[in-house]
């Protein structure tokens, strides 16, 4: 019995004698999401010492966390936030430095 809509030459991938198969498609659509992710994502300063290999795993990961739960990267930016306001509260009550927020 025959359950599907489509006639069986339209089922499943579709070959890319055009270039417009799903394969393509697939292809197009995960490289853009890779993209936006890698732009999107901004580590942190590394450390002088750091290796161009720790800078590139940092950016990886923050691209992977990015592209599977974005979820994560709001709550990391909202962490660093916290934190940076605790810092800015802490240092400004030292004597003779001056500490502004950029808004």
């Amino acid at each position: 019995m025959y359950y599907n809509s489509l006639p069986p030459e339209r089922q499943g991938f579709t070959k890319s004698p055009d270039g417009r198969g799903t394969i393509d498609i697939l292809r197009l659509c995960l490289f853009t999401v890779f993209i936006c992710c890698w732009t999107v994502v901004h580590p942190d300063i590394s450390h002088p010492s750091s290796s161009w290999w720790d800078i590139f795993l940092d950016g990886a990961i923050g691209m992977l966390a990015a592209a599977i739960a974005p979820e994560v990267m709001i709550y990391a930016a909202y962490y660093q936030y916290i934190r940076a306001r605790a810092s800015f509260k802490k240092l400004s009550t030292v004597p003779g430095l001056q500490w502004t927020k950029n808004p």
